[in-house]
């Protein structure tokens, strides 16, 4: 990809020239993808819509096996799940099981943990798969770090092998996440590329007696050794993650895997396909595929929310000004998709692709707690026991309060100490008890962890240049990019209305089980929030549901500022291979207008140069 240059002062713009066109469904149409994650929320949209609208061919589905339970009967049962109830609606189930075989695999085994008969008269059958989409990562807070980097690191060195076997192989797609480069400083920009860590810049001596490894390869390698014990493993990555300033091991071994996907795709002599990288921010519920609200976890700010809600936390560390990077779990699927059916092109290096808002629709930490206190004013949870504890307080309404200083370390010692009771007592009485509160207790930890919200701009340059390639019909069928004609105080709502249903399992709440939630029979069955929306009752079909543009802005709220207009319509050939901190010279505010804030992100763009990956 060719790039020219423009621009005044110590800076340049660097433009690049259009991708040209990209079609995704007569590109993946009739094709072989295997997928791992298919039980998780990123792998369940990825496979809705590859079956659904992607009209691909057959799917083969790394699935961890169950004792007793035969691999067509785990594939019934992910079928019915809630998610493909619009493709059931337009396939019958038993055609979609002919379109998909279930291999029983283990990721955090050598091998996949997969048998030499399925790995020979499956997964290598008639030349293999043409597309490998790896979602599936371990992200268990007390997870042996081993362990968490066989899962990440080994699993994904397994299937590049796998891959390489496979003669139809086209492309395999790496599901990353944004937050690899979440050392950086508070309100860094940070773009579409790879970064190193063995740098002279850390004043470290890698290869020495502290720190026996060299490069990736070594650090690996000594990781996973047999001779190495658990605890001295967790002893060592803990060092590199204050070394590294990384705040969480999982995103550290995802760092370590984004190399090794690079090392595969620029050894052209062996690996003959091309590799894609796809970065989430923080995932929230679908907003258009396969129905408004769905969601199946309760990561980032699903249960962030929820813990406000029932009441565990009532105060916040993070500043409000800053931005907070989420992304509907549908606009993550179809990047994924996008990326593999863009692999026609061979690039020197992986083509890396964020999925974010940060920079096209940002949302500030403040606005989105305001966001959560407002829909929990009006649709509170039922099981108030955390907070009602004594029946002492009555009152539904939830308050967030931004804490700093003496404060913040005092509300921090005491919700520390709540937690270390807790723990005590959970361990008096059973193990499966003191395992549930120290997984608590390490939510906790992370939600009140300030490095979690550093306000990081994800610049999404490389996905918005692809997205640009489609038509206007693949556009509406596959949106990428959440721009500014999207409404967060629209979509909040709903995405939080799929979190509660999903969650809460009391009576009141549970009647929307098993169905969308914006798909009540009645308008006596609306929640108010709903009804203050104007839903119309009679057209609450799926498909009509998801036709109305539910979350888009009406002329009179849409953001269009000169700057963000601008910026949207250069980001196509926007890019730039440096990092720099706008957060050390001020932060956004949560009253100002999206224009000052992108003024901002594009002042720093402008200011570096680089090149494409």
């Amino acid at each position: 990809m060719s790039s020219r240059s423009t621009g005044s002062g110590s800076g340049r713009h660097v433009h690049f020239d259009s991708v040209g066109n990209v079609e995704i469904v007569s590109t993946l149409r009739g094709k072989k993808v295997l997928l791992t994650g298919a039980t998780g929320f990123v792998g369940t949209c990825v496979m809705e819509r590859l079956l659904r609208s992607c009209k691909v061919g057959h799917l083969v589905l790394l699935l961890r096996g169950r004792r007793g339970v035969e691999p067509h009967e785990r594939l019934k049962d992910l079928l019915m799940a809630e998610v493909f109830l619009r493709l059931r609606e337009e396939v019958p189930i038993e055609e979609l099981m002919k379109r998909i075989t279930v291999v029983h695999a283990d990721l955090s085994m050598p091998r996949l943990g997969i048998s030499e008969e399925d790995w020979k008269e499956v997964l290598l059958k008639d030349g293999g798969v043409h597309y490998v989409i790896h979602s599936a990562a371990s992200i268990k807070l007390m997870e042996p770090f081993k362990k968490q980097l066989q899962m990440n690191f080994g699993a994904t060195a397994d299937l590049l092998e796998l891959a390489n076997k496979m003669t139809n192989m086209v492309g395999f797609v790496y599901v990353s996440t944004a937050f690899v480069n979440a050392n950086l400083p508070p309100g860094s920009v940070c773009v579409e590329k790879i970064q190193e860590l063995f740098q002279p810049s850390y004043g470290t001596k890698f290869g020495t007696a502290e720190y026996p490894f060299r490069d990736y390869h070594d650090l690996v390698k000594y990781f996973l050794s047999p001779n190495l014990a658990d605890k001295d493993a967790d002893l060592m990555a803990r060092k590199l993650m204050k070394l590294w300033n990384f705040w969480s091991t999982y995103i550290m071994t995802k760092n370590w895997t984004e190399q090794h996907v690079k090392y595969c795709h620029e050894k052209k002599d062996k690996y003959k396909f091309q590799t894609t990288i796809v970065r989430p921010a923080l995932i929230t519920s679908c907003a258009k595929d396969p129905y408004p609200g769905y969601i199946s976890n309760n990561a980032g700010p699903a249960g962030m929310a929820m813990a406000f809600a029932h009441g565990l936390l009532s105060y916040s560390p993070y500043k409000p000004d800053r931005v907070m990077d989420m992304i509907p779990g549908d606009f993550v699927a179809n990047t994924i998709i996008l990326g593999c059916a863009t692999m026609d092109r061979s690039l020197p290096s992986p083509r890396i692709l964020h999925s974010s808002s940060s920079v096209s629709n940002p949302v500030t930490i403040g606005k989105y707690f305001q966001l959560v206190m407002e829909y929990f004013d009006k649709e509170p949870v039922n099981q108030e026991i955390l907070r009602n504890f004594f029946g002492w307080r009555i009152q539904n309404k939830i308050r967030i309060k931004f804490v700093s200083g003496p404060e913040k370390v005092f509300r921090r010692s005491l919700t520390v100490g709540y937690w270390k009771v807790v723990i005590f007592f959970a361990e008096c009485i059973s193990p499966q008890l003191h395992k549930a509160a120290m997984m608590g207790y390490g939510a906790t930890k992370l939600l009140l962890n300030e490095d979690v919200a550093k306000g990081l701009f994800f610049h999404n340059g490389n996905t918005v240049a692809l997205y640009g390639g489609l038509d206007d019909t693949e556009q509406k069928m596959f949106p990428c990019i959440w721009s500014p004609v999207y409404s967060w105080d629209k979509y909040t709502p709903i995405f939080l209305e799929g979190v509660k249903v999903t969650q809460v399992r009391d009576a009141q709440d549970a009647k929307l089980k098993g169905s969308p939630v914006p798909r009540p029979q009645s308008r006596s069955s609306l929640s108010p929030s709903m009804r203050s929306r104007g839903l119309d009752v009679g057209s609450m079909t799926y498909s009509n549901f998801y036709r109305r543009g539910t979350f888009q802005r009406t002329p009179q709220s849409s953001v269009r500022s000169s700057a963000a207009g601008s910026y949207s319509a250069r980001s196509v050939n926007t890019h730039t291979s440096s990092h720099r901190s706008v957060g050390s010279q001020r932060s956004i505010n949560e009253n100002e207008t999206l224009s000052t804030s992108m003024t901002e992100v594009e002042e720093i763009l402008k200011q570096t140069s680089g090149s494409s990956t």
